[in-house]
């Protein structure tokens, strides 16, 4: 009897130890696994971005999860740059982005990891020398990139009523940020207003607003100098140094 105890114990005590051994080595499977995951994540270092001055370009080094897939992009949606990074850092040379900024996009075990950095300063970002024509004031403007409308624009009159203040004239600005890599801002420094007759006129200025990725917003601005009565024909501008022509709307 005092035997098959015995046997009996032994048999649980192995099973214990199969158990227990059988634990740990999937516990330190798994922390293998997430330790792998957490590695799959790409991260983007930005070494350094420098202006080459002989041929108006940029050179920017970065560092990556090596075998990771790399595209170089502008503002305006441009593929400047792509390639498979063989070892952990790299520079991509003979950038010529048509904004301030470069999108720097990383794909590494099906993981996207996207970065901004600004250019240098005294980067000569090159425009082109034909116009855009004036969109009619209640029509949406879309700016497109090669793949995406990066954002819309609609800027319309206000309806006028007695409270309005002489010599003003209102409009409200809408934009939604569809796909724009940095939030479209709306300032007074990027707004410039002319007459019919082409004379400039002055926009009270109003708090910088920005419109992140996914959002929209209205924004009310006042044109001084100027009545209700009085403002068929006007054109209002917005221009940015990251825009590949400036974008007006004409009250018509």
């Amino acid at each position: 009897m005092l035997l098959k105890n015995n046997r009996y114990l032994w048999f649980i005590l192995s099973v214990s130890i199969i158990g227990v051994s059988a634990l740990a080595l999937l516990w330190s499977i798994s922390s293998k696994g997430t330790d792998s995951n957490k590695f799959d994540r790409p991260t983007i270092t930005i070494k350094k971005v420098e202006l080459v001055k002989h041929n108006n370009s940029i050179a920017v080094t970065f560092a990556t999860s090596p075998k990771s897939k790399y595209t170089i992009s502008d503002l305006n949606d441009n593929q400047l740059s792509s390639g498979i990074l063989t070892t952990k850092e790299t520079t991509v040379s003979e950038l010529k982005p048509s904004s301030s900024m470069l999108a720097i996009r990383v794909k590494h075990n099906n993981n996207i990891q996207t970065k901004v950095v600004s250019v240098p300063i005294g980067y000569h970002i090159m425009k082109s020398a034909i116009s855009r024509k004036p969109i009619p004031m209640g029509e949406e403007f879309k700016y497109n990139g090669k793949s995406h409308v990066l954002f819309s624009m609609t800027i319309s009159p206000q309806k006028q009523n007695k409270n309005n203040i002489q010599n003003t004239t209102a409009f409200n600005i809408t934009v939604k940020n569809d796909h724009y890599l940095v939030p479209v801002v709306l300032d007074t420094k990027y707004l410039t207003v002319s007459d019919s007759e082409g004379n400039s006129l002055k926009v009270k200025p109003f708090s910088k607003i920005s419109i992140p990725a996914k959002r929209k917003k209205t924004i009310a601005i006042t044109i001084e100098g100027i009545p209700a009565s009085s403002a068929n024909g006007l054109v209002i501008t917005y221009n940015t140094v990251d825009l590949d022509l400036p974008i007006s709307f004409i009250n018509s």
